[in-house]
């Protein structure tokens, strides 16, 4: 076997040029301070086809952490389709999780109501828990309201959450 061949060869059974060390996570705080500096059209840019887009920031902003929902909100309007409707699905998969805090950046970025932002036709993506288990967990959260303006929220979601079940219903009877 030639030299070329056999290092050719070697190359590709080992994985030469990929690290084994695992790439380090980007922290919300980190990624805020970029979108800040940087601005979001950059970030998005600098990141969109990195491991860390699906791995900290989608999952970041599903998981409703707080950081990770105010870099959405910067973001979303600066994103493209593709990259617009993965933060749209990301901050979708984190309503249940904590309603009062994602239903005001659902709000911001789609200048729409409570109503409005909870009132959801699944087309892009249905979840993955489905349609009903994922209504009720969105619904068992509403039911912690305390505050006047949680309650007031919680309200208008519900509407919502009574239109998309219409519309489910309706639509698998077609």
């Amino acid at each position: 076997m030639n030299t070329a061949l056999a290092i050719a060869l070697v190359v590709a059974l080992t994985g030469a040029g990929q690290s084994s060390v695992p790439e380090k996570r980007l922290s919300a705080r980190a990624a805020l301070a970029q979108i800040r500096s940087n601005g979001p059209a950059a970030f998005i840019n600098a990141y969109e086809h990195s491991a860390a887009w699906d791995r900290d920031i989608l999952a970041g902003i599903e998981d409703a952490d707080s950081s990770w929902l105010m870099a959405a909100k910067l973001l979303k309007p600066h994103a493209d389709g593709a990259v617009s409707e993965e933060i749209g699905l990301a901050l979708y998969g984190a309503l249940p999780k904590r309603p009062f805090a994602v239903i005001p950046v659902l709000m911001q970025v789609y200048r729409s109501t409570a109503e409005e932002v909870c009132t959801q036709t699944f087309e892009a993506a249905t979840p993955p828990q489905g349609v009903d288990s994922y209504l009720s967990q969105l619904e068992k959260a509403l039911s912690r309201a305390r505050s006047r303006t949680e309650i007031d929220m919680a309200n208008q979601c519900r509407e919502g959450v009574v239109a998309t079940r219409n519309y489910v219903r309706d639509t698998l009877k077609k």
